[in-house]
């Protein structure tokens, strides 16, 4: 994925990308991504049983300010996030049962957050 391509981009689906490609892929989102309005990825098509994968709390760069639509399937996240923004208006999260739960628990916010 190419940065120029990423920051003037509004809308970005991931979806059925192969175990042994998804963390290079996820590695490319490291860039801003000012004018993203929809981010949907999905990875509950995966090819082995207890394959983790954990979206960077370092996603887009920090920088999703428009960011107003997520849905995240088979994967777990950070709840400090910029996924999370004060912008958010629509949230669709979705886990499958290969997905590690004790993953899915160390994620979840603290009372503080």
């Amino acid at each position: 994925m190419c940065k120029t391509a990423l920051r003037r981009s509004q809308s970005l689906a991931i979806e059925k990308i192969p175990d042994a490609l998804l963390h290079r892929w996820l590695g490319n989102l490291r860039y801003s991504m000012p004018l993203l309005q929809s981010f949907d990825i999905d990875h509950t098509h995966t090819e082995g049983p207890g394959i983790t994968s954990i979206l960077s709390n370092e996603i887009f760069g920090h920088n999703a300010p428009q960011l107003r639509t997520v849905s995240i399937a088979g994967l777990a996240f950070s709840w400090s996030s910029v996924l999370l923004s004060d912008a958010l208006v629509n949230l669709d999260l979705t886990f499958h049962e290969k997905l590690d739960h004790a993953v899915v628990i160390a994620s979840l916010p603290s009372a503080q957050q």
